[in-house]
């Protein structure tokens, strides 16, 4: 009977699985220990090693070592914390730009509607990426205290970025704050 589900940190999807499957795929190394579990009737989603302590499941890993026995611990999500970081510097950069930068001249439509897409993508990307990060960490816990700050600079500039444009017909335009016509000599 498949009542266990698991998925990979991260993962979209829950594979279900038997207790046997369970122990064949974790012998084999498929399943590691920092997997997400739960089991049908029940509301709580555990680590895959919560439930093996829990059962009191005597399993040795593929190389003959007990996997609750570790050296140091895994580090999850740390690509995505550096995608975080490297969006959100780029959002607001791109923000600073377009206020302290004065624009010159009006873009092509493709150039101006691109400009606006890329901004709606980058403020979900930005959203899409805290969600992924932050749903397994506990509310309370301060760890990794500067990524949430500095998300919630980049969301307010990449808000901005598209308010900017409702500033009037030159930033609608240009998505810069200020516009002027530069008079050649």
């Amino acid at each position: 009977m498949k009542d266990l589900h698991v998925k990979k940190p991260g993962g979209w999807f829950w594979t279900p699985l038997s207790e046997v499957e369970l122990d064949q795929r974790l012998g084999a190394g498929v399943i590691q220990r920092e997997w997400r579990l739960w089991r049908d009737g029940e509301s709580d989603v555990i680590t895959v090693g919560e439930f093996l302590d829990r059962n009191e499941k005597g399993w040795i890993g593929p190389q003959g070592l007990d996997p609750s026995i570790e050296t140091k611990p895994v580090a999850t999500g740390n690509r995505e914390r550096v995608m975080l970081q490297l969006l959100s510097i780029y959002i607001i950069c791109s923000f600073l730009y377009r206020v302290l930068v004065t624009a010159h001249e009006y873009p092509m439509r493709p150039s101006q509607v691109l400009t606006i897409a890329l901004d709606l993508v980058g403020v979900i990307a930005l959203i899409g990426l805290k969600v992924q990060i932050f749903k397994d960490m506990p509310s309370g816990q301060p760890e990794w205290m500067t990524g949430r700050v500095l998300f919630w600079i980049a969301l307010f500039a990449g808000v901005g970025r598209l308010l900017i444009r409702l500033n009037g017909d030159a930033s609608w335009w240009t998505g810069h704050l200020f516009y002027e016509i530069e008079m050649s000599r």
